[in-house]
């Protein structure tokens, strides 16, 4: 749900049970709009991450593990400065507004017990995290600009001053029952999102369903409205939850919402819910940068080719004329007798083509017949040499282009970020992608190219999830061991170990719809699954990585499918 007053209420009651007491131990600033508190709180080591992105603004405790910078953002140092070793006294909500205050006691040698408030002000795209004392701002994650720096200055030294409120009313202000009077039926849950302080337009349209009049109020009706919005709002009867699409985790709720319906997943607790949604959330959005980053680089080298290719095609383009040039100069080495000085143009019979049509060559006034000869044989000879030259670089090319086609499958086929890793080391080694600078005193980690491992009735499949691991699990394989592939589909190399076990038609089946849902085509069916023996399949010299020729071969025509239960969890 969206971060409204109603979740972050509960939420700073949940934190502050779970972590009022705790000793700040260390904090850390990954990103530029998030930081993370290392707190001892209970006997425990919690991590609270503390956002004000746009996407993904919280307060909630987090297990993710998240690379710092070299370089320690400006935020991070000064809270490393005033809240590193400090108490945290509390966490609560200020108002009913989408702000959380969370209270340090710290020890000073000049003033002794000092406190010193961090305010999380959780509202999309205006989210921040100000850092204040004695009521005087410390420092804030953002910076306003100059417009809104003249409204409300976020600056050193001067005072805090919580967002502009909202011309609306705390949902415990008796002021409100006056307000909710006013509604003259129609669309209660734009009514109260307009009337009621802190409500997101989901809540609101909840609460809405859930009390169920849409006409005018009269006075006992806005009153009996008073009191159920207080009764949803602020009752201690939750069920944490993850909603739950077809695209995954799509929201978490302190309840499930009626007005909704929909799949979901609950759990113990409200920061356990939000902690859950959110890792999902960055794990998806990590994901699809990774992925859109290695696009980009396989669609440059794409792009490159392309021009190549346009350039050797422009250069073929050139010469088709060239035998035109060759039987010009016989023609007039035949002919040489009907020159004579200062002709312009030959006219002569051409018995190069059938009846022996008459043609005009053109001729340059200032050459000899033979020299007019030899110009148009220079000619040919530089044309034909162009043509032998640029025939293998057009050959490579699409070879290429090829491979880089392959990366692309690769890519969208990828279901996380491990499979991206891989598709990332072979980029490096293919020199497409310049390899990540390592910090000195970090250990590097090569990413093992075993492939997915299945076990069908007993016998080994291997499915690699890009070329390096193709051609690995290919060329580990025995003559008789199978050898699948997508026909005309780019597609993932499937080898069935053929050992004591005799292998059935069954398992043949099984792992073709698991190569055809690892290729191009799985969003279709009836996929055409080459199979052959890996005696019968070879690897030209030179070849890019992943490509393989076979000779003798079967084909099975199969609707692609996962086959998730015959995977082996490693």
């Amino acid at each position: 749900m969206p971060q409204d007053a109603y979740a972050l209420y509960h939420q700073a009651k949940e934190l502050d049970r779970l972590l009022a007491g705790g000793r700040v131990n260390r904090i850390s600033q990954p990103t530029e709009n998030e930081i993370y508190l290392d707190i001892y709180a209970n006997g425990t080591r919690w991590k609270l991450a503390i956002s004000a992105s746009v996407a993904s603004a919280r307060v909630c405790t987090s297990s993710a593990e998240k690379e710092n910078p070299l370089a320690a953002f400006g935020f991070c140092m000064l809270l490393r400065k005033h809240l590193v070793n400090a108490l945290l006294e509390s966490v609560d909500l200020v108002g009913f507004d989408r702000v959380i205050a969370l209270e340090f006691s710290v020890f000073d040698e000049l003033y002794g017990a000092e406190k010193k408030t961090l305010y999380a002000e959780i509202m999309g795209k205006y989210s921040n995290v100000v850092l204040t004392e004695r009521g005087k701002v410390l420092g804030a994650m953002k910076t306003a600009g100059i417009e809104e720096a003249a409204r409300r200055p976020l600056i050193a030294g001067l005072e805090y001053r919580l967002p502009p409120s909202q011309d609306k009313f705390a949902p415990d202000d008796a002021r409100l029952v006056g307000a909710l009077a006013a509604f003259g039926g129609g669309d209660l849950g734009k009514f109260l999102f307009e009337t009621v302080q802190g409500l997101s337009y989901r809540t609101a349209e909840e609460i809405a369903a859930r009390f169920g009049k849409n006409t005018a109020f009269d006075l006992a009706t806005a009153e009996a409205c008073f009191r159920f919005i207080g009764a949803f709002l602020f009752s201690e009867e939750l069920k944490p939850c993850v909603r739950y699409t077809e695209k995954g985790a799509e929201d978490f709720f302190l309840q499930p919402y009626e007005s909704l319906g929909g799949e979901y997943r609950f759990f113990s607790s409200i920061d356990d819910a939000e902690r859950h949604f959110f890792e999902e959330k960055d794990k998806l959005g990590i994901f699809t940068a990774f992925r859109n980053r290695l696009t980009e680089c396989v669609k440059k080298e794409e792009k490159r080719l392309e021009k190549r290719l346009k350039i050797i095609l422009e250069k073929e383009l050139d010469c088709k004329d060239m035998e035109s040039d060759r039987i010009r100069g016989d023609l007039i080495l035949s002919n040489v007798w009907r020159v004579k000085k200062g002709d312009k143009e030959l006219v002569c019979e051409n018995f190069y083509r059938q009846d022996s049509p008459e043609t005009k060559i053109p001729l340059d006034v200032n050459l000899s017949p033979q020299e007019n000869a030899q110009k148009y044989y220079k000619r040919y000879n530089k044309q034909k040499r162009t043509v032998n030259a640029v025939a293998p670089q057009k050959e490579e090319v699409l070879k290429e282009l090829e491979y880089v086609k392959s990366l692309y499958c690769e890519i969208s086929l990828a279901e996380d970020s491990d499979a991206l890793k891989f598709v990332e080391s072979e980029l490096v080694g293919e020199g497409l992608l310049k390899k990540k600078e390592e910090k000195k005193n970090r250990k590097k980690k090569t990413p093992l190219l075993a492939g997915k491992e299945y076990c069908i009735d007993g016998v080994t499949v291997r499915v690699g999830r890009n070329n390096a691991e193709n051609d690995r699990i290919v060329s580990a394989a025995r003559g008789k061991d199978l050898w699948l592939h997508a026909k005309n589909y780019h597609s993932s190399h499937v080898v069935i170990e053929v050992r004591e076990k005799p292998v059935t038609k069954e398992i043949v089946t099984a792992a073709a719809e698991i190569c055809a849902y690892y290729s191009e085509g799985r969003e279709g069916n009836k996929i055409d699954i080459v199979c052959a023996e890996k005696k019968y399949v070879k690897k030209p010299p030179k070849a890019p990585l992943g490509f393989w020729i076979y000779s003798v071969f079967s084909s099975v025509t199969v609707n692609p499918s996962k086959h998730e239960e015959f995977l082996k969890v490693k």
